[in-house]
């Protein structure tokens, strides 16, 4: 039972590649060169309003280490909102479940991230960019993973929520683009005035875009980051999801 679930997740996350790619391999290098477009934008924007980095020698990895994380997350909950609105017609037939489709989605969006991450780390690096090699890899991963995670749990709980409210992904499409001002990204939250930081420490992005930081610079500041709080809201996130879907399912 449960090699045949794992062939299943395989055989969804090697469709998912293969209908990103198309007719060309370019598209999918078009998608994998989306994040890095983001990037550069906004620190040619930075750049010319005379903005240096808030923390370290670097504004470039500065931002990288701000984008990516943001960027991880907000990709994972859209992507998995959009392809389950497609799997949701053939979940009575019993074969693919929307949990699996969501399972393969956060697979390689998490994956495609993690190459453009090692890339952007190995050109800077390689360019002599100070501070380019993550000092606590580690910490990195972990990260990364429960930011996934509740990415994961939050799509299928925005899925559960826009099939009922069509109007639901406008809202989101909304909050997700504005996170990036409030989660950790343009600024160091160690810096901010305590009244400010009180508002936006419950903001679940910004303790996983801190923790992703501390493992790239040696002595961020991360006074703010709770690692318990980003830990319950992975948690919550996937056991709410699926809790979602299960009683969606019930209702089809």
């Amino acid at each position: 039972m449960l090699s045949s679930t794992f062939r299943l997740w395989l055989a969804l996350i090697l469709r998912d590649i293969r209908t990103r790619r198309g007719p060309s391999r370019l598209t999918f290098l078009l998608a994998l060169i989306e994040p890095l477009g983001q990037l550069a934008v906004v620190y040619i924007v930075f750049r010319a309003l005379g903005r240096r980095s808030d923390y370290g020698p670097s504004l470039f990895l500065f931002l990288m280490t701000g984008v990516l994380p943001y960027f991880l997350f907000t990709h994972i909950v859209s992507r998995i909102m959009s392809a389950i609105r497609v799997a949701y017609p053939l979940q009575p037939l019993g074969v693919v479940t929307v949990v699996d489709v969501a399972i393969a989605q956060l697979v390689v969006e998490t994956l495609t991230v993690m190459i453009i991450g090692m890339a952007l780390f190995y050109a800077a690096i390689e360019l002599d960019i100070p501070g380019a090699v993550p000092q606590d890899p580690i910490q990195l991963g972990i990260s990364t993973g429960v930011m996934a995670l509740t990415a994961f749990g939050v799509g299928l709980f925005n899925a559960a929520v826009a099939l009922h409210f069509t109007f639901y992904r406008m809202i989101w499409t909304l909050i997700a683009r504005s996170l990036i001002f409030f989660s950790n990204v343009f600024f160091v939250a160690d810096f901010l005035p305590a009244y400010v930081r009180d508002w936006l420490w419950w903001n679940p992005l910004l303790h996983g875009v801190i923790w992703f930081r501390t493992g790239v610079y040696q002595f961020y500041p991360h006074l703010t980051l709770s690692y318990a709080y980003a830990l319950y809201w992975c948690l919550g996130a996937v056991l709410i999801g699926l809790a979602a879907q299960r009683v969606l399912h019930r209702q089809i």
